[in-house]
């Protein structure tokens, strides 16, 4: 893996942090202990692996950053087969996508980020 393996890992964590920085916890996941960056494929630019320990989801979640800049999600079996696949889905809904299917389901208290933009029009 290279730098930027890396630095796309640390982009995706600072993603699901910025929206709710207590929801790794709430799912089990400690960066280092059972979440690691993943390399770069065919189909997927970086990515993370998590070990989930949630209320819907125990087992492993992958979350691809793939080459159209969107993330696909996985949630695997303790067999480690694909039991979920949840694809095109942007930053700004990652966290509550995957609060949903790891923890809480559709009540989920996370919320969406909310960008705001520094561009100004001129005439």
């Amino acid at each position: 893996m290279n730098d930027d393996t890396f630095n796309y890992a640390k982009e995706i964590l600072k993603q699901i942090q910025y929206a709710d920085p207590n929801a790794m916890n709430c799912w089990g996941v400690r960066v280092g202990f059972n979440c690691f960056a993943l390399p770069e494929t065919k189909e997927r630019r970086a990515g993370i692996k998590m070990d989930t320990n949630g209320f819907k989801h125990q087992g492993r979640v992958d979350i691809d950053l793939t080459w159209a800049d969107d993330y696909t999600i996985k949630f695997y079996d303790k067999k480690e087969n694909v039991i979920k696949s949840l694809e095109r889905v942007y930053a700004p809904e990652l966290c509550r996508t995957l609060d949903i299917h790891i923890e809480s389901g559709p009540d989920s208290p996370v919320k969406d980020l909310e960008f705001t933009t520094t561009v100004m029009e001129v005439n």
